[in-house]
Parts: C-alpha cells; structure tokens; sequence
C-alpha cells in the first residue's frame, strides 16, 4: 500500500517545490477566524484541566506529591512526543493535506481520552460490581487511581498532533506579512476559550443520579470536548489545504534515531532570533507551569482559609468538605477575571505596537489594513504616535515579564487575602496575552522571511550552517518541526518545575512546621501527604495518527456499488464544501479569476472605474465604521462583565459559609472513603442514614446502628429544642427555661441546629470514643469526627470539668454534622 510519509535526503527538493506554490495571498478576516478558531477550542479543554484537574484527582485520593508528577505528562509528551508528530506532518503527503489528518484524528482521540478520564470511577465500580467485588475497597480505589494517571497521559498523548497542526497551520495558510494578525487572532481565541472553560467551571452542573461522583468535572469534560468538536470541525471544512507532492530519492528517514537527528539537525539551523526567543520561552515558563496547573487550588484555599477564619474562628479544617466546591467555583471565577484582562489586552494592545524593524514613520502591516487612509485621528492613532518607536512587540513582551514577576510576588507574599490574590492573578492576564502572542508572531514572521533569500538575516550563524547542508533560511517548508522545537522550549521547564513541586510537597512532608506555616497550608488537603512513589506510564504509540494505508477496495467500481456510492456522497460532500468556501472568503476565491476579468476588459471607460473607487471607498468607510462600533461595543461589554464578576466576588468572599456546614476545630483521618454531602437531601440520595448519637448523618460504611441505638435506649431518651429566635451564635450563656419549643425526633435530622442537655453531650463524647475503639481493633472506617483530635480534647475537658455535672442543664447547642468515613492508617 502506498506510503504517506516519504522523506528526502535533502531539504533542497522540497524547498523548490514549496517555492514553486509559495505565493500564499493576503487572507481576510473570516478566513483568519475560522483558521485560528480550533485553537480556542483546544483551549477549552486545557482549561477544563487546568481548574478541575487537580481537584479531581485529589478527590480520588491520589497525594498532592503525586499529582504534580502525573502533571509531568503534558511536558513530557509535548518535548518528546510532538517533534516527531511535527516531522511526520511536515512530509506529510495525505490527500486532505499536511496538517488537517492530525489534526481530525487527535481531535477524536481527545474526546474519547477525557471523557474516559471522567467516568473513570463509574466504569471500575460497574465492572467490579459486576464480578461481585466491593467496589468502595482498597482495591477498586487503587485501579481507580492508576486508570485516572493512565487517563491523563493518554488525554497529553492525544492532545500533542492537535496541538502541533494548528499551530503549523496558521503558519502555512497566511502570508509573512500577517504572520502578527494571525498569531493576534489566535491569542485571541485561546483567551476566550479559557474564559469558556473558567466560566464553565463556575456554574453548577447537574447532579445527576446519587451513584453519579463528580459530576461537576463530568459536565466540564463535556462541554469541552463539544467546543473542540465543533471549533475543529469549522476549520477543517472552511481552511482549504492542499496536498504536498515530494519526491522520493530513495532515502527515507523512518526510524525513530533517524528522525531525531533530523529534529537535531534543524534545532542547530535555527535562526538566533528564533533561538533567543526560545531561551526566553524557557524561563519564562517556569513560572507559567507551576501557576497555570496550581493557581486554581491555591485560591480556593485562601478561600477557605478566608472565610473559616472570619465566620468560624481560627481555621485547623484542612479540605472541610462543605466548602471545597463552593472555593474551587469561586477560584475559577477569578480565572474568568484573569481571562477578561487578557482579553481586553489583545484587543487594544495590538493597534499600539509598531515593527521593531520599522522607520519611525511605518507600521505593520496589518496595521494599515486595520486603518484605512480616512483614519487620521483616535485615540490609538494618538497612543501610536507618542509611542513610536518605543513600543515594539519584543520591547512590549519584555514589560510583561516584569509585570509577571511583580505579579507572582504579590500573589506569594501579599498575605492571605483573597481579593488581594484575585487582583494579583488578574495583572497576570496582560502578561498571559503576551506569552500567547508575541513569541508565535515573531517566530512565523522570521519563517515567512527565512523563505525569501532576499530578506534572510544578516546574523545567521555561520558555523551551523557549514555544518549542515540546510540553510537557516528555508524555514517555511518546515514550519511544523520549528514549531515543534519551541514547544520543546515550553515544555522541558514544565518538567522541572512539575519535579521541584513534588519535591516541596515531600518536603512538606517531612518538616511538620512547613507543614502547619501559613505559606503552605493553602496546599493541603484531606490526604496527608506520605512518602510514596509512583510509577509513570512510559511512551503510548500514537498508531492512529500515523495511519498509512489505502482503504480502497481492490474490486474494480463496477463490482463494488458502496464504493461507488461512496465516491458519489463524498463528490456531493466537496461540492458543498466548496460552495460554502466561496459564499465565505469571496476575496479569497476569486483573486486568480479577477486578474484575468481585469485583463478581458482593458478596453472599459475610465469613467466606470472611477464610479467603482467611489463606491469601494464608501463601503470601506461604511466597514470601518462598523469595526470601531464593535470594537468599542466588546470592550464596554467584557469591561461591565468583568466589573459583575469582581462584585460578585467581593460580596461572596464575605458572605456566611455554606448553610448547614460549620466546621469542627479540626479533622482528622487520613482518607476519606464515603461522605454524606452537604445537605439533608443529598445525604439521603447518598444512602447516608441518621445516627441520634453521633448527631448527624452517616455512611453505613461506618455507622454500627445495633450499637447507637443501644446507647440511646440506655441512656436516653434525650430532649430537643429550638431558641426562642434569636441566633444561636448569639447566645453565649442560654439561660434554662426560655428554650420552650420542643422538637420531635423526626424533626431533629432537618434541623441546621438545635439544643439539648448536658447528659446526651457527654454521652455523645463517650459513644464516639467508643467507635474509634472498635475501628481500630476492626481496621474499620470511622466518622472523622471521632478521631478529631480537637473534639476528642474538647470532650476530655467537658467530662472533667466538675462544674458542669448538672445533667438536666439546657446548655449545650448541637449543630447538624455530615460526616466523612475515614480511615485509621
């Protein structure tokens, strides 16, 4: 079967033929919204897993050591695994193209990569309840776990030819002269699709059916794998990309080393624009990993701490379960504040940057497209002009950086504040808008130049190229693999900072005041985090991007009528693909056919073309009109939607906690197994069931009813009241005799709070000693009220306090618990 992949000796054949179509024409708008499109797409996914990824993976129990080493994932595959999926595209000679097969075949493989990865719990507890084995014990958690790491590779694995396409792609399909709007575009949509999935994040999904567990992260995963779908699919279908012919000279380079020395041998080709721009990429993406993947977590911790601190007292609660959606969904909202900023920059920033190579009196060009000649005054034509020469793309992109360092440090040392954090995390977002646009921008202009003989740099380094037959200049016909190598320069400071964040939580491990420091409690979670480590899946063979057979029929058409059938739906298909691309970029279409209806009427009045100037000149001002009404219409939108979102903020940051979810003073266990959720309701469709000794709802998994309805025929029965309306928090001495409204036992478990004697306290104090007794001599799970250590103090001073043996005293307030079962280890 015929090969898609042929590779030459030399760069040199490729090159001529590249030439010979290199005339790539000026691309409109549209055209640049649906090429850069998918990008924004693809963002929603990163997003998605960026707010909820951590979150959901420490819900399944996995340490926080470990969770940065499974984030080692996307570096890895990104450094490794992209390069060769870029060479292999580049002499890619497919009938669809060179970018669009990987492109369609990763976007299918990351669909069905995350959404595996979200319904990873239902699918082991469905298998293990099908061969009649527990599927809440060590063992179905721990294939739970290992499937969920899997999942993740897989998702980086799948992600890696989508995202090297795209970006090959926008340099393939516009001219070197665009090379600044596009990457503008495309900065543009991966800003909105971060404001998709932050935004997303926050809104509450549905529940669903009570075996359903994170259904929040389940609906994310949908929606992001429905815009990558659709975004990708409007790409392929409007971007028309032509197939590649190169000829075979008989020395295919397919082995593994073979490529790499390929991939080694362009690294050292590269321009030293190009090489200086991906030894700033490399620093800089120290910082940008570590907050991208953590950010999300460290905020809803400061939420917490914020409000545990304010409502309920000095906070000890590590991960307490009635505010961990409520935080993660208000840390994903700030997100979306990040990504209004980032977005309002890329609108504005663009029309004040000059060329860095330019006069003081010229623009880009793209520019002047923006900007017809009527365009004489505004307030950015004023901006540009004060800044002239000043404020170039390079020279803009430094001042981001900085700003990024200022930012970091305000966000690490600016105290615990919420807000104060939120504000530092959204200076970020100009930076953020300069990290997704200037490197791309500078990086497809020196490929569109290195093209041209004439405008290759004056400071190519000489020693490469007399080590290589290749000239740093003939860059274009291998976009992809340049493209790739930035993506190495990205990914290979993702791997050390993924390896120094588990370092400092081992760290954190072993130094128990670091521990309990207040610049780290924000990092903590429910599973105290213990030496351990794991074994990471190595290389997954990515068989389905590099498909290389012909799946025609070997009949001929007369003996085969569904090929037949099939060749005539996919001719109808094209048609209408066609026709649609030319209703769509008009411009585009129809540049070869205008030059010969210019040539066919050179015989037309002069007085006819100056009537179509005129009115050529009136539409272009009648566009231009329509542009600065939408320009400034977005900016006032994102602006009154971002002002809504910090409101929104402010006034949650200082609200009251969850109802019916006050904290103890601290929680102990090491790993919870089962939970009752945050409301009656919800611990009911959990299967939790009320416990009167405990006071509150638990599991069956560790609730023993034999034994506490023992203790409350023994000891019982207990009496319940309401206050007479004033809040409880209120009442610090109740006094005996104005608590006058009783309450009935079936009312007791809808109650947020009630009060009752001292002898049920004690009692209630006595019976949870009890169960961590029996829990430990069974290695069973237990509420994690019974092994707080603060409760179990608090209970020791209760019944040692001679004073307080007045048993039919009204002076204790019961508050409503959930609890968690919680293991002893």
């Amino acid at each position: 079967m015929p090969h898609h992949y042929e590779q030459v000796r030399s760069s040199t054949t490729a090159i001529r033929r590249w030439r010979e179509d290199e005339e790539v024409p000026s691309r409109g708008k549209l055209y640049l919204l649906c090429l850069t499109i998918c990008i924004g797409g693809l963002q929603v996914v990163w997003a998605t897993v960026m707010a909820q990824g951590s979150s959901y993976l420490i819900s399944l129990d996995l340490r926080p050591s470990i969770v940065s080493l499974v984030w080692l994932a996307g570096p890895i595959c990104g450094s490794l695994l992209q390069p060769y999926i870029a060479y292999k595209s580049d002499y890619c000679t497919h009938k669809w193209g060179r970018r669009r097969p990987f492109m369609i075949y990763g976007t299918i493989a990351t669909i069905a990569c995350i959404n595996a990865l979200s319904w990873t719990s239902e699918a082991v507890r469905s298998i293990c309840n099908l061969l009649g084995v527990s599927d809440h014990g060590f063992g179905a958690k721990f294939v739970i776990q290992v499937l969920a790491v899997v999942g993740v590779w897989l998702l980086n694995v799948a992600i890696q030819p989508v995202q090297a396409s795209i970006r090959a792609l926008i340099v393939d399909a516009c001219p070197g002269s665009q090379a600044a709007k596009a990457n503008s575009f495309a900065s543009i949509a991966v800003i909105i699709g971060s404001a998709i999935g932050y935004g997303c994040a926050f809104i509450e999904m549905p529940k669903g059916p009570t075996w359903l567990t994170n259904p929040q992260f389940k609906g994310l995963c949908f929606i992001a794998s429905i815009s990558l779908g659709v975004t990708v699919t409007i790409t392929s279908v409007m971007i028309e990309e032509k197939a590649v012919n190169i000829d075979n000279d008989g020395s295919e380079k397919s082995g593994l080393r073979k490529i790499w020395v390929e991939i080694y041998r362009a690294i050292r080709t590269l321009p030293p624009t190009i090489k200086m721009i991906m030894a700033v990429q490399f620093c800089a993406w120290l910082a940008w990993f570590p907050f991208l993947f953590n950010i999300v977590l460290f905020l809803s911790r400061l939420y917490e701490v914020q409000t545990l601190s304010e409502k309920m007292g000095p906070p000890s609660t590590k991960f307490y379960n009635g505010l961990r959606q409520q935080s993660i969904r208000h840390a994903t909202l700030a997100m979306l504040v990040f990504s209004m900023v980032a977005l309002v920059t890329n609108l504005c920033l663009p029309y004040l940057v000059v060329d860095a190579d330019s006069s003081s009196t010229s623009e880009l060009e793209w520019q002047k497209e923006e900007r017809p000649t009527g365009a004489k005054s505004g307030i950015f034509v004023v901006l540009r002009k004060k800044l002239v020469n000043r404020l170039t793309l390079p020279r803009v992109w430094m001042i981001s950086h900085i700003i990024m360092a200022f930012a970091l440090f305000g966000v690490t040392f600016g105290g615990d504040g919420f807000m104060t954090s939120v504000l530092f995390v959204s200076l970020l977002g100009f930076s953020w808008t300069l990290t997704q646009w200037a490197p791309f921008a500078m990086i497809a202009a020196e490929i569109a130049s290195s093209s041209i003989p004439d405008l290759k740099s004056l400071e190519t380094d000489t020693e490469d190229q007399s080590d290589s037959p290749e000239s740093v200049a003939d860059l274009r016909p291998r976009a992809g693999i340049t493209m790739a190598i930035h993506n190495i320069a990205i990914a290979t400071p993702q791997m050390l900072s993924a390896i120094v964040g588990a370092l400092i939580y081992w760290a954190i491990i072993w130094l128990p005041s670091l521990y309990e420091s207040s610049l780290c409690r924000n990092f903590q979670s429910t599973t105290t985090p213990q030496t351990s480590e794991i074994s990471i899946p190595t290389w997954i063979l990515l068989a389905c991007m590099l498909w290389r057979g012909d799946s025609r029929p070997t009949c001929p058409d007369s003996e085969c009528p569904i090929f037949r059938s099939s060749l005539q739906s996919m001719a109808r298909f094209e048609d209408v693909v066609l026709k649609l691309r030319r209703w769509a970029f008009p411009s585009e279409e129809n540049n070869g056919s205008d030059e010969k209806l210019l040539a066919s009427t050179t015989s037309s009045s002069v007085a006819s073309i100056d009537e179509d100037d005129s009115s050529s000149s009136e539409k272009e001002t009648r566009s231009q009109t329509h542009h600065r009404i939408f320009f400034i219409s977005s900016i006032l939108a994102i602006i009154i939607l971002g002002a809504v979102t910090l409101t929104t903020l402010l006034v949650d940051s200082h609200s009251g906690v969850v109802p019916n979810t006050p904290p103890p003073p601290s929680q102990g266990g090491s790993q919870v197994v089962a939970h009752c959720g945050i409301s009656a309701q919800e611990a009911m469709e959990r299967g939790c069931l009320w416990d009167i000794m405990s006071f509150g709802w638990i599991h069956p998994l560790c609730f023993d009813k034999e034994e506490s309805d023992r203790w409350a025929a023994k000891y019982g029965p207990f009496d319940w009241y309401v206050d007479d309306g004033q809040a409880v928090d209120e009442k610090e001495q109740p006094v005996n005799g104005t608590l006058t409204q009783p309450l009935g036992l079936d009312e007791i478990p809808f109650a947020p709070s009630v009060w009752t004697t001292q002898g049920y306290h004690i009692m209630h104090c006595l019976y949870l000693l009890k169960m961590v007794h029996v829990a430990a001599l069974n290695s069973d799970p237990v509420s994690n009220e019974a092994v707080n250590l603060g409760h179990t103090d608090h209970c020791v001073g209760l019944i040692g306090n001679t004073d307080l043996i007045e048993y039919d005293a009204i002076t204790t307030p019961v508050r409503l618990l959930f609890v968690q079962c919680v293991t002893l280890q």
